[in-house]
């Protein structure tokens, strides 16, 4: 009996909460094999935030391939998880987090940028209310605020947000 504890506990253990992804995203973001990892593993728990990262993942891989056609297989695949997370849960402000980061930074020929404007809008709006630490949305507006695609008024926006919390 107590063997089996042991067993179920060891194998227990090598499933990953949902939201450890969220860390292991943030802490891997610009590593080509810890992205490969990530987006790979089968230890995260399955659930919608899972495949929104893992998706966020893929498109940020798409940057490491040599060749075109692997790059826009990588940022397709990437984009469709993350789009069908957004489809399911549209109110979660996270998600639009994490489209806004590849909007914010893909190729402009990707045309992948139409929902720059209402996801900052939605963001803005929502994530007071979203049910994650301060200290996540601070990390979340500040990496917002780094990409270079903001347009004046959207970071006065986003500013706007980041004082309210802080």
């Amino acid at each position: 009996m107590k063997t089996a504890l042991i067993i179920f506990s060891f194998f227990f253990s090598l499933s990953l909460n949902a939201a450890d992804i969220r860390t292991d995203f943030h802490d891997k973001m610009f590593n080509e094999d810890k992205l490969t990892v990530l987006t790979k593993s089968k230890t995260y728990s399955v659930s919608n935030l899972t495949l929104a990262y893992k998706g966020i993942g893929k498109t940020m891989l798409a940057d490491f391939m040599f060749l075109p056609t692997s790059k826009l297989s990588y940022f397709n695949a990437g984009k469709a998880d993350l789009e069908k997370a957004i489809k399911i849960e549209p109110k979660n402000p996270e998600f639009r987090y994490l489209r806004l980061l590849i909007q914010l930074n893909a190729p402009f020929f990707l045309n992948y940028n139409d929902n720059i404007a209402s996801d900052i809008t939605f963001f803005t709006n929502n994530l007071n209310s979203y049910q994650i630490s301060t200290s996540w949305k601070i990390k979340f507006i500040d990496n917002l605020l780094a990409a270079d695609e903001l347009t004046p008024q959207q970071e006065v926006k986003i500013k706007v947000l980041k004082k309210k919390l802080t």
